[in-house]
């Protein structure tokens, strides 16, 4: 916080009118320090065991002091890279006087979920919220073009995105910079970011965090493996709560332990190239980037919720799940369920108008942790009686959910036909016909993962579907390749990997567009005896 030196006090700690006692420079170190600092000032409502006090985690101490000045972060998934990040950016205060922290990351979709994480650790902290820079009407110290903090002393913390060119960080030169999702930075970025650091700076830093993506000669790739930066590696094998359930879990979700997916976002190693289903530009050209605009903020709604909370209101799904309050077009939607660890997730489509164009925009997204069968059978009704035009509503019915689909189907309370016609019902390794063969007239078939995900990357490449601001989403998009596709089309179970629930959801909602174009070859053959019987 002082930007005085030990060399300003001449052994006396003395400087003009001030005057540092021993108590005084223990503050100090405590504020400046990266574990000590976010423990003194940081709260966590989730660590009931100590009253709501933010714990540093044992493992993550050496991560956090880590001082070097170039350093790269190549962690798994899920360790506690953003945490540092938060705390590298709520320390820099205390470190810098009138000297700027640059973050950037490669679109604006990754910078701002890390950026509302540290504004939200600097405003809740009073100490530093009363150093923000508000000498002027409306001003809070934040804005948000992309991103930053000002103070009042005129130290910053500076948001940046490169585009495509790197132009977005040309002109910047801080002493500190931090690269957040580097294994997805530009080349053209890597350029021009290595010149935004003032390595005149004695203390200075150049810091990059991100996960392999098991690609070879791209920015990230040639860091990790060129020796000229100090490399930390954090493996999910140390966060609090591993075990063998989750270990278990893991292995079904990648493929097993031998796998690249597994090798990279479990134990944080490059392991190899995977293809992967969509390509990022495309991607991104399909999300609203703008926060602020009309269907970021009011026709795209996500809500999260757990079952205990729900009872403990005693309240019903019906009054707490937000549906819209007008009817779109076209609309369809599809459900991946899940009962204990893994959660049920609901996405509704819609179409809309966006800009000059109507689109096939993502208006809810509903997540449901450890719900009952019942529970979720409700929403699946409350969706019908939302919007009893739906296209259909799509489930995935590998494993529990197949039980669930029966249940509905049956469900005596509520024997709705049209209701019940409107459900459709699908195995991820199930085959449905998706052609003939032009030459031949023979059908072609695919397993209902490898359709589906045809059907999404044609929305996305068309530029149909339009995503909102939301990074669970984009991030579940851009996770899956082609192999973990295959792998799950070999299932000959009925044990789905727990992870991609969002983007099977949306699978599901793909197959209901498409589902009146489609002749379903049902994996369920009625009971030989039953056909035998038919003509008596």
């Amino acid at each position: 916080m002082s930007e005085y030196g030990p060399d300003d006090f001449n052994g006396t700690l003395e400087h003009g009118d001030n005057r540092f006692s021993d108590t005084d420079l223990l503050l100090i170190a405590m504020l400046q320090d990266p574990v000590i600092s976010p423990e003194f000032c940081w709260k966590d409502s989730n660590n009931v065991p100590f009253s709501g006090c933010y714990r540093v985690r044992d493992y993550q101490v050496a991560f956090n002091r880590a001082d070097d000045h170039y350093a790269g972060f190549a962690c798994a998934r899920s360790v506690g890279k953003t945490e540092r990040q938060k705390v590298w950016a709520f320390t820099h205060y205390f470190r810098r006087a009138q000297q700027n922290l640059l973050i950037t990351a490669p679109e604006l979709l990754h910078l701002m979920p890390l950026a509302d994480s540290i504004e939200n650790v600097i405003d809740g902290c009073r100490l530093l919220r009363e150093c923000l820079d508000r000498s002027r009407s409306g001003k809070t110290g934040f804005h948000h073009n992309p991103f930053g903090v000002d103070y009042a002393d005129g130290t910053k913390i500076i948001g940046r995105i490169p585009n495509r060119d790197g132009r977005g960080v040309k002109g910047q030169h801080q002493p500190d910079l931090m690269i957040e999702e580097a294994q997805d930075y530009p080349d053209a970025g890597w350029t021009e970011v290595h010149e935004t650091v003032m390595k005149e700076v004695s203390d200075f830093h150049y810091h990059f965090y991100g996960v392999h993506r098991g690609v070879r000669g791209g920015g990230f790739s040639q860091r990790v493996t060129s020796g000229d930066f100090a490399l930390y590696n954090l493996t999910a094998l140390q966060r609090p709560g591993w075990g063998p359930e989750e270990k278990a879990a893991a292995i079904a979700a990648y493929g097993g332990e031998s796998s690249p997916d597994y090798r990279r976002n479990i134990l944080g190693e490059p392991g190899s190239a995977s293809s992967p289903i969509f390509v990022t530009a495309r991607l991104m050209a399909c999300v609203d980037q703008n926060r602020n605009s009309h269907y970021n903020q009011t026709e795209y709604v996500s809500q999260h919720f757990r079952w205990e909370e729900i009872q403990k209101a005693g309240m019903e799904l019906e009054h707490v799940i937000d549906f819209p309050g007008k009817k779109y077009k076209n609309t369809i939607a599809g459900i991946d369920i899940g009962l204990t660890n893994s959660p049920t997730v609901c996405v509704i489509l819609g179409e809309l108008k966006h800009g000059k164009t109507n689109r096939l925009g993502i208006i809810r997204r509903f997540t449901l942790e450890r719900f009952t069968s019942k529970q979720i059978r409700k929403l699946v009704r409350l969706i019908y009686q939302w919007d009893n035009n739906i296209q259909g509503i799509g489930m995935d019915i590998t494993g529990i959910g197949f039980p669930i689909f029966q249940e509905l189907q049956e469900d005596e309370d509520n024997p709705d036909p049209t209701m019940l016609s409107l459900v459709k019902g699908w195995k991820f390794n199930e085959k449905i016909r998706v052609g003939e063969d032009k030459n031949t007239g023979d059908e072609i078939k695919m397993t209902v993962i490898e359709a589906t995900t045809r059907y999404l990357r044609e929305w996305v490449d068309s530029g149909q579907l339009l995503i909102p601001f939301d990074r669970e989403i984009t991030s579940d998009m851009l996770g899956e390749h082609q192999q973990r596709v295959q792998s799950v089309a070999r299932l000959t179970g009925s044990r789905k990997p727990n992870a991609f629930h969002t983007l099977d959801a949306l699978r599901m909602a793909a197959l209901v567009d498409r589902a009146h174009e489609l002749e379903v070859a049902s994996a369920y053959q009625a009971p030989v005896f039953d056909i035998a019987i038919e003509g008596f």
